[in-house]
């Protein structure tokens, strides 16, 4: 075989491996950190976005750590009262599944018309087609993945310095 003189010789700089090593080191708790402010984002849009009747659906989200990286947006009104999926979601024809909302044990479906917190007139019928879902939830995902992909952007640009 003949030398040629053509080689390569792959390196590792002793300070970009610091560098590294100390990027791995701190790396995993500022990715909580972006995941926590991410959360703390998408909490604030739901919120923005749940309608406001009497405030308690939006007094029912709350922030729950679920482990390492991980946190979650929950709506508990409690005592049987979880209608966020139905406003979330929508009812009757404008559901996942559609059908009209019919009485179950009664003749007709009775509805109080309000006014702030005074009831103006009372609504009977044999059926509605129910109510379009607000999606307060589904709305906020997009930009709180935009969110926290800047955070962890950002937090890379700053830890490695470029």
């Amino acid at each position: 075989m003949m030398n040629t003189g053509l080689g390569l010789a792959v390196t590792v700089d002793n300070t970009a491996l610091q560098k590294l090593s100390r990027f791995a080191k701190v790396f995993p708790n500022n990715v909580d950190n972006c995941v926590r402010k991410a959360t703390d984002f998408a909490y604030r849009e739901i919120i923005r976005r749940t309608p406001v009747k009497t405030g308690d659906l939006r007094k029912s989200f709350i922030k729950k750590p679920l482990g390492k990286f991980s946190y979650g947006i929950v709506s508990e009104l409690g005592r049987g009262r979880n209608y966020s999926i139905f406003v979330e979601k929508g009812t009757g024809y404008y559901s996942e599944h559609p059908h009209p909302i019919v009485p179950k044990n009664a003749k007709m479906l009775v509805f109080p018309i309000l006014r702030g917190n005074k009831i103006v007139k009372w609504i009977r019928t044999k059926s509605t087609k129910g109510m379009h879902g607000k999606f307060m939830v589904h709305r906020s995902i997009s930009p709180t993945v935009t969110r926290l992909t800047d955070l962890l952007r950002k937090e890379i640009r700053d830890m490695w310095g470029d």
